[in-house]
């Protein structure tokens, strides 16, 4: 299913590149955006992955597409697709890169370590604990209120709360 999902995304970046390659990278985020409220992310994703293209440094397009990449894995038929989470992760370091005071950037890279934890065993899942923690923090810092960092946040520490304590004194023993 995964893979169906993926495939889809090229033919349909295949076949509207014409279309879309005139279209302003300002235009590609508005569709865009008008793609990922109508819940259409593959349609959403190839829109951003054009205003990228046009405009590397808009930080809008990298956030976006590292979220749009993630709802991808998410639904990645249960496993965790490390592809799908590679691009999320490089679109959100790019954002970070971009404007590092910015919350929506530490908050999408938040989310992406996130989902590449759950793929992983309770062990190694501690040592994201500390990298999600800080980014959702970065995020707070620059906007209190924002709700992906937020939910971050609280997912970290509903996580820690599902470990079992003696894993959880030992991660604290080793990790620190």
């Amino acid at each position: 299913m995964a893979r169906y999902r993926c495939v889809k995304v090229v033919i349909a970046i295949i076949t509207l590149g014409a279309v879309l390659h005139a279209q302003p990278a300002p235009e590609h985020l508005r569709r865009a955006d008008e793609a990922y409220t109508a819940r259409k992310t593959d349609e959403a994703l190839v829109h951003l992955l054009r205003a990228i293209t046009m405009d590397p440094a808009n930080y809008e397009a990298q956030w976006k597409a590292s979220r749009s990449y993630v709802d991808f894995a998410e639904t990645a038929a249960g496993s965790r697709d490390s592809r799908l989470l590679d691009a999320a992760q490089m679109h959100a370091e790019a954002a970070i890169r971009l404007r590092p005071a910015g919350a929506d950037g530490h908050s999408a890279f938040a989310r992406t370590l996130r989902q590449r934890a759950l793929g992983v065993g309770v062990r190694d899942r501690a040592r994201f604990a500390d990298a999600i923690r800080s980014e959702a923090l970065a995020a707070l810092q620059a906007d209190p209120q924002h709700p992906g960092a937020l939910h971050a946040l609280g997912m970290w520490h509903a996580e820690l709360m599902r470990i079992n304590g003696v894993s959880r004194r030992f991660a604290k023993w080793v990790l620190g």
